[in-house]
């Protein structure tokens, strides 16, 4: 028989991988956060601009399309990314590729991606994080480091019949 001292150590020590192995099971059978539709919102005015579909590619790499655009009146209703720079150049917005090349890189994190400013042309570094229970993502814009870039919310789309 072994003393209560011994017991209690070996129980102790093997506990926190025991909880590891059982999170790690549960996390793999969590549906992924990150595909789905999303709001892209105006941080300025807080208004809808645009519905962005994330899709996960083979391996393990997600895009984004825009899938609907909320054009204001007065606005050109085909806007085309006119300062784009790559095959985009002059393409519909609608429809476009604006995140690319994206990379999971924690349960609730991705990176080294692109994301195209479809106004500007400019595209820029890319960071995703989910946040509150996959209702959210902050979507940061950057070049160089993460500290010099734009964030935006976006919000999962919950109109019936996406």
């Amino acid at each position: 028989m072994r003393s209560p001292p011994t017991l209690l150590l070996r129980i102790l020590l093997t506990s926190p991988l025991l909880l590891f192995k059982v999170t790690a099971c549960l996390a793999a059978n969590l549906p992924d956060p990150l595909p789905g539709l999303w709001e892209q919102v105006d941080e300025k005015t807080g208004k809808v601009q645009a519905l962005v579909r994330i899709v996960e590619r083979p391996a393990g790499r997600y895009q984004g399309f825009v899938e609907k655009l909320f054009i204001a009146p007065g606005e050109d209703p085909n806007p085309r990314c006119e300062d784009c720079t790559d095959e985009r150049k002059n393409q519909p917005v609608l429809g476009m590729r604006i995140i690319s090349d994206l990379k999971r890189m924690g349960t609730d994190s991705f990176g080294e991606g692109e994301i195209l400013d479809p106004d500007s042309g400019d595209t820029y570094r890319l960071k995703i994080t989910v946040m509150d229970s996959g209702k959210k993502l902050d979507v940061r814009g950057f070049i160089g480091i993460s500290l010099f870039g734009r964030s935006q919310i976006w919000l999962r789309d919950s109109s019936p019949g996406k």
